[in-house]
């Protein structure tokens, strides 16, 4: 999305929805990729880097559907994808802090 904005257009919603896709697919491969490694990654961290994930395909397409066809097709996806990316990360966070206090004691 950020390669259409830059080339195509779709004004700040493009550049808004690239940035949004680009630094949460960073987040959910560095939390799902232990597990191909053969690690041990706890439950959260997956259910976390799932709603990260689902999120932001959500949010993500309904901010390219705006940004390029100037459509918002499914009405409620930028709000539940918003939600879903904000629980990803708090599960996320909640996640660390139990790893954490295990590791402490």
């Amino acid at each position: 999305m950020l390669a259409a904005a830059a080339h195509i257009g779709g004004g700040d919603l493009a550049r808004t929805g690239g940035t949004i896709l680009l630094v949460h697919a960073v987040a959910v491969l560095a939390t799902a990729a232990p597990a191909c490694n053969a690690g041990t990654v706890p439950r959260g961290a997956l259910a976390a880097a799932t709603l990260l994930a689902l999120g932001t395909a959500l949010f993500g397409t309904d901010l390219g559907f705006a940004a390029f066809l100037g459509a918002r097709p499914v009405p409620l996806a930028a709000p539940l994808g918003g939600m879903a990316m904000i629980a990803g990360w708090l599960l996320l966070a909640a996640t660390a802090a139990v790893q954490l206090m295990r590791r402490n004691h």
